[in-house]
């Protein structure tokens, strides 16, 4: 509540938000935005294939099948914090292996976790010890860089080595689990590095997506100077819990304040919210919409 009202409060400073929108009557910014449409459904995509990766292939599911748990589940997460719900959609679709479902999508999501806090340390490496530190406010650089190679550090060891899973065998709720769980410490490091690479693949889609929207608005930014703005930018807003899908709010404000609150802010700030809308808005309701058909046929 207080990131929507800090970003309504700017706009209403700089009274110039029909200016903002006007940019997009041009047939480039037209061309740009549907293409950044359509790096959506191959975003999603890359989601669907680091699920078939780790689902057995005994269960032999068919990747379109996938495809469509994935978009449900986007649905399902519109309506929990962090978008952590997806687990339940894609657990819809794929009910034929439902436990495995959920349980692979937990360490998929873990992996996309684990990328943002990576291309964080190296967003904030670039900023430290590059001439880009001057074009943005961050503060306490250094002891962020400390923090972000811990948990950079912290992350790689366990996601490479994942038979921390078997503490939760101790918890007797989780015991009809017990079989999905060990099925984790059994992921290949041919599958895990398939799993990073996507997530990866997925990260630089969106930073993408940016650049093409900040092309749009003739915004003066290089692609490697947005990609180490977004890395920062995601770095601090992935560890602030939010009720709103997608941190929508926080992501903009926090933007509007690395960029010192000034009109780049806010047209960042826009083109945010704007990919925030196709990514996960659309997606979401592309998702319902696929889960309303199947409840109907």
């Amino acid at each position: 509540m207080l990131a929507i009202y800090y970003i309504t409060n700017k706009f209403i400073e700089h009274q110039n938000l029909n200016e903002f929108i006007s940019v997009f009557k041009s047939s480039k910014a037209q061309l740009l935005l549907i293409t950044v449409f359509g790096l959506q459904f191959l975003n999603w995509t890359l989601e669907a294939l680091k699920l078939t990766i780790l689902l057995p292939k005994s269960q032999n599911i068919n990747f379109k099948l996938i495809l469509k748990a994935i978009y449900v589940g986007n649905f399902t997460a519109l309506f929990t914090p962090e978008r952590l719900g997806n687990f339940i959609g894609r657990s819809w679709v794929l009910h034929q292996a439902k436990k495995d479902t959920i349980t692979y999508t937990l360490i998929g999501n873990y992996a996309q976790f684990g990328t943002t806090i990576i291309m964080a340390f190296f967003s904030l490496f670039m900023i430290l010890f590059s001439s880009s530190s001057q074009q943005f406010y961050l503060p306490n650089k250094e002891f962020l860089l400390i923090i972000y190679l811990l948990l950079s550090i912290l992350i790689l060891i366990s996601f490479i080595n994942l038979k921390w899973v078997k503490l939760f065998h101790k918890l007797t709720w989780l015991s009809n689990w017990k079989t999905s769980l060990n099925q984790l410490t059994l992921i290949s490091h041919f599958q895990k590095f398939g799993i990073i690479s996507f997530s990866i693949l997925r990260y630089f889609i969106f930073a993408f997506q940016f650049y093409a929207l900040s092309f749009a608005f003739n915004l003066p930014y290089d692609f490697i100077t947005i990609f180490t703005l977004l890395g920062v930018m995601f770095g601090v807003i992935t560890l602030f819990p939010s009720f709103i899908p997608g941190n929508l709010g926080t992501k903009e404000a926090l933007l509007i304040i690395l960029l010192g609150g000034g009109v780049l802010g806010l047209k960042f700030s826009l083109i945010s919210f704007i990919i925030w809308t196709i990514n996960v808005g659309i997606a979401g309701l592309i998702g319902g919409g696929i889960n309303l058909y199947r409840s109907k046929s």
